[in-house]
């Protein structure tokens, strides 16, 4: 459960701040600790956690967010920063 409130608190950092960066979304995010370094060490964590599948996680929210899609085109923009 930790897991999917740390993800979902992601998602709402994401949407608030409209950025792609573990500073911005600091202020967004609630965490047990006080410092800014113990949430992004949290949120730092998360991304790289080797037993999380992120196909799995994404699959469902990706197909969730095209079943009623009416655009013609879309625009899909991929962060390679990982890669």
């Amino acid at each position: 459960m930790a897991h999917l409130t740390t993800c979902l608190w992601m998602v709402v950092a994401l949407l608030r701040r409209g950025k792609v960066n573990l500073t911005c979304w600091l202020p967004s995010v609630p965490c047990q600790g006080v410092q800014a370094q113990s949430k992004q060490r949290q949120l730092s964590r998360w991304l790289h956690n080797s037993r999380i599948n992120v196909h799995c996680l994404y699959k469902p929210l990706i197909q969730a967010a095209l079943a009623h899609w009416d655009k013609d085109r879309s625009y899909l923009s991929l962060d390679t920063s990982l890669f």
